[in-house]
């Protein structure tokens, strides 16, 4: 509970202010002015981990409450590092990051307790994130910026990502409910074998979207968009062929007794992670336009169509149906993405 705690807090500051600063190409002073809405935000939603924890009694989302505002600084940190031209901060913060780790993993007591464990992870995370926004120059201390990302273009994608991470949780939960018990499991193998693909687009995003911003400001229209589809097939294809023909025995090494469901649905969820690696260009590119409306309102639209397609088709054909339902739903998100964002970018012309 307290890794998805960070997740949703990362996540959402992503969302609300890294990603439209990143689409605006702001100069330095203005990227490290963005450090204090990621501040506020980051610390605002540690503030409800924190609450959370000490009324139910969890010492994780206690802790993620009291890091909230390092994790959010170090994300973003890491963030504008990757995503405008200075990558080796990146990687010399992840490596800070592990070293702390590694050195409070070394103590015997840190390793014989969770909690102990989580916290001197938290603690490596928060200070190698200090120490990169402090090189960076980024402002610390939490404070609203209406002139960097105004509250309501914030919140909208924040509601945003809420929906897409909702939809996600839900379809599990609904998967594990109602439908035959393979299909959660098939389900949940075959993400943990598509988990770098999906690694890939996540932490494309930092990239993706200042590029296709300056693509738009120097009016070339959609070649940005087109050349990031052509270089994100080449480099997702053969890592798909791989993992679709991993031999068995490596299989049932890594997922055990799901790997046999795993594998009769991993083509059809490889087939859908191509296809939703290609949305995520459409989707940047609504981010490169500010059109924070328009997303919510196509996220609001398809978030209920997916849920449905994935659910429904576990309930009524078990591992297959929701692997189908899967790969239809994410047709047709990647059908109305790239429609809206050809519309926009005409429209722009």
């Amino acid at each position: 509970m307290g890794f998805a705690a960070y997740l949703l807090i990362v996540g959402l500051t992503r969302a609300m202010v890294s990603e439209p600063v990143a689409a605006d190409l702001p100069g330095q002073a203005v990227l490290r002015h963005a450090g204090q809405p990621v501040a506020l935000w980051g610390t605002a939603l540690g503030s409800i981990s924190l609450l959370v924890g000490l009324l139910v009694g969890n010492p994780f989302l206690v802790c993620v409450g009291l890091a909230a505002h390092g994790l959010s600084l170090g994300e973003f940190s890491k963030f504008a590092a990757t995503a405008f031209g200075r990558p080796t901060l990146a990687i010399g913060q992840e490596g800070l990051r592990l070293a702390l780790f590694l050195a409070g993993f070394a103590v015997p007591a840190v390793r014989q307790d969770p909690v102990l464990l989580f916290v001197v992870w938290s603690a490596g995370a928060v200070l190698a994130g200090y120490v990169f926004t402090a090189i960076q120059g980024i402002y610390f201390l939490p404070r609203l910026r209406r002139d960097i990302v105004p509250a309501p273009v914030a919140m909208s994608y924040g509601a945003d990502h809420l929906l897409g991470a909702g939809t996600t949780q839900l379809s599990t939960f609904g998967l594990g409910a109602w439908a035959a018990p393979g299909a959660n499991a098939a389900i949940r193998g075959s993400g943990t074998m598509l988990g770098p693909v999906t690694t890939f687009v996540v932490s494309g995003r930092s990239l993706v979207i200042p590029y296709l911003s300056r693509g738009r400001k120097e009016q070339q229209g959609l070649k940005p968009a087109v050349h990031l589809i052509a270089a994100m097939a080449l480099l997702a294809l053969p890592l798909l062929v791989l993992i679709n023909f991993i031999p068995d025995p490596w299989g049932r090494m890594l997922l055990g007794e799901t790997w046999p469901l795993t594998a009769m649905v991993l083509p059809v969820l490889s087939a859908e992670a191509l296809i939703s690696l290609t949305s995520t260009v459409a989707f940047a590119g609504h981010r490169s336009m500010g059109a924070h409306r328009r997303t919510l309102l196509i996220r609001l639209v398809m978030s209920p169509v997916r849920l449905g397609l994935i659910v429904g088709g576990g309930i009524l054909w078990g591992p297959f149906g929701a692997a189908w339902g899967t790969l239809i739903a994410s047709a047709l998100t990647f059908a109305v993405w790239w429609t809206s964002y050809v519309q926009l970018a005409r429209r722009g012309a």
